[in-house]
């Protein structure tokens, strides 16, 4: 899990918004890349130069050589950058590891016999590293038991095969001065070295194929970011595969023209392909980062924790992403809906990312595990996720001091107020804990605001006053806030039920707020309505227009405290919400 630390004891200020945010990350240092780098120039350049100035010749044309090491060069720049980018994923090493294992063969054209026998020993290690990093990218981490074990037989294969025929192989140039010798022989007979040589070549196909195999099936069950990164590396593989598979048969059946192919500098330009593709996959990593970095444009000043969720499932391809709360009352994490989230488990596919505050859990983001293999990200997310939280935390301050009075919906607005049944008792039997329940009202019926359109004007105690445009918006928000608190569990399991009235009017607007009757006929219809009920008058109904999915259940009309004339009401029942409810505690006039 990731963790952020921020400054709980900031200053806030309605006009701007500073998020202090200590971010951890793993620091490369640039002069062990250079470093690295360097040393990856000058091998490539003794494995230029080294066969044409030593005792020994190469089987190869020049030309041959030097596309086969500038293409080794674009896995070591790919792998560079990955270090650069993503120090804590192992890809890199890979990568890196990759490049120089493909150049062991220059330890063949110094004049030793210990290192001639060492490059003869080790000159497939290159081929093998490359086959674990195909399987391993992009976490970096082989994901599956099949996997372990094919890349398991791959290394022992490509050292076990060359010790055997070690074992029989003398080498038979004659060179001038010194000639390195074979350390391993025991029996000289270079005929059974080369049979157990072509032996071997035979397996190569087969375990590409195996290889080909695995990755597809990998890409097939990885989600869509990790796919992102892998579709140029699959688009590529098939290429790979057939490029490496015909070489080794050919030379062991004495096909001379496909064995004369795949050694053509032409056909070396296959080499381009993975590394290429590699690169490609490390660069779209970065670019995913750079697109949740610009989101924060697209979500404004103060951005909701709701829409920024919306947005990163775009921005990320994650569409089962998740921007959670922390509830102190659930001791749990809570998505949207208010409902407590299940942690991921590690065979998921899934990670969550948790921000702190002064020690204590305020906020995490659930999402696929393919983005923990770009730490980049990862902060940049937590970075959006800090921005939102407390941008709505600075609108639920002003809102519950009633300090936020811009851009409140005016002309037809329906109103709804809502309390906790049975306040007092509740305070009682909570005590401290009472303060939790009430801050993770004041939150939910925040949230609820933003989703349907609407504001959340006041909030006061264990009321909430808010405001919407519409009435559909009004009733939906009634129903989404009667059903989340219902489904809450509570500090010792306590039973918090919100009476909810409902009105649409034609309030006044002014800069301490609204003001009318229309405002107190809206608190006196909550007051008449008891604990998980939704009552609403005509002028809501009516603006509701005809719908098949709530029960409305005609009352009668009664006198508000307050109120001069008699009030019809009605019974909004939805599923899921209690049926059957009781009449308005208010008297009924006949």
């Amino acid at each position: 899990m990731l963790v952020m630390s921020g400054d709980a004891g900031r200053e806030r200020a309605a006009d701007s918004l500073v998020v202090p945010v200590a971010i951890t990350r793993p620091r490369t240092g640039w002069r062990r890349v250079a470093l690295v780098g360097c040393l990856g120039l000058a091998t490539a350049g003794i494995g230029i130069i080294a066969p044409w100035v030593g005792p020994l010749r190469p089987g190869v044309s020049w030309d041959s050589i030097v596309v086969a090491i500038v293409a080794g060069l674009t896995m070591l720049g790919a792998g560079l950058i990955a270090w650069l980018r993503q120090p804590a994923n192992g890809i890199w090493r890979l990568m890196v590891a990759s490049y120089f294992a493909g150049l062991l063969w220059e330890l063949s054209f110094i004049p030793t016999s210990m290192f001639w026998t060492l490059s003869m020993l080790l000159v497939n290690l290159g081929e093998a590293i490359f086959a674990h990093l195909l399987l391993a990218f992009p976490s970096g981490r082989l994901q599956s038991v099949a996997e372990r074990l094919l890349v398991g037989f791959i290394y022992g294969y490509s050292v076990g095969i060359p010790l055997l025929a070690g074992l029989f192989s003398k080498p038979g140039y004659v060179c001038p001065g010194y000639c390195p010798q074979n350390l391993l022989v025991v029996w000289p007979n270079n005929q059974v070295a080369d049979t157990i040589g072509r032996v071997g070549s035979f397996g190569v196909p087969l375990i590409g194929a195996l290889l080909a195999i695995l990755v597809w099936r990998h890409w097939r069950r990885a989600s869509a970011p990790a796919r992102r990164a892998l579709q140029p590396v699959v688009v590529a593989l098939p290429f790979f595969v057939v490029s490496a598979s015909l070489g080794y048969p050919a030379d062991s059946l004495g096909i001379a023209p496909i064995s004369a192919l795949v050694r053509s500098p032409v056909w070396h330009l296959t080499d381009f392909i993975l590394p290429v593709a590699f690169l490609v996959g490390v660069l779209r990593l970065r670019a995913t980062r750079a697109s949740v970095a610009s989101a924060m444009l697209e979500l404004g000043a103060l951005p909701t924790l709701t829409r920024l969720q919306a947005v990163l499932r775009t921005r990320l391809g994650d569409p089962n992403l998740e921007v959670l709360r922390w509830s102190e009352a659930q001791a749990a994490f809570i998505d949207m809906d208010g409902h407590a989230a299940a942690l991921p488990t590690p065979d998921a596919g899934e990670a969550l990312t948790i921000l702190e505050r002064d020690g204590k859990p305020t906020a995490a983001v659930l999402h696929d595990a393919a983005f923990t293999d770009e730490p980049t990200l990862a902060d940049t997310i937590r970075v959006a996720v800090a921005v939102a939280l407390d941008a709505t935390e600075l609108r639920d301050e002003l809102r519950a001091k009633g300090g936020q009075t811009g851009g409140l919906p005016s002309g037809e607005v329906t109103f709804l107020f809502g309390d906790i049944e049975g306040s007092t008792p509740l305070l009682e039997s909570l005590g401290p804990q009472y303060a939790v329940l009430l801050a993770e009202l004041r939150r939910t019926a925040s949230g609820i605001a933003d989703e349907h359109n609407g504001r959340l004007v006041d909030a006061l105690g264990d009321e909430v006053f808010m405001a919407f445009e519409g009435a559909p918006d009004a009733v939906r928000s009634a129903i989404e806030l009667t059903r989340q608190l219902a489904d809450m569990t509570w500090p010792d399991n306590a039973l918090v039920r919100l009476r909810i009235g409902l009105h649409t009017g034609w309030p006044e607007v002014t800069r301490s707020g609204y003001v009318g009757l229309d405002v107190h006929r809206a608190a006196r219809i909550m007051a008449a309505a008891h604990g998980g009920q939704i009552v609403a008058s005509a002028a809501v109904i009516s603006a509701l227009g005809r719908t098949d999915t709530l029960a409305i259940r005609p009352f009668g009309r009664y006198a508000l405290r307050g109120i001069s004339e008699p009030v019809a009401l009605f019974g909004i029942e939805a599923q899921g919400l209690p049926s059957g409810s009781p009449v308005p505690r208010a008297e009924l006039v006949k």
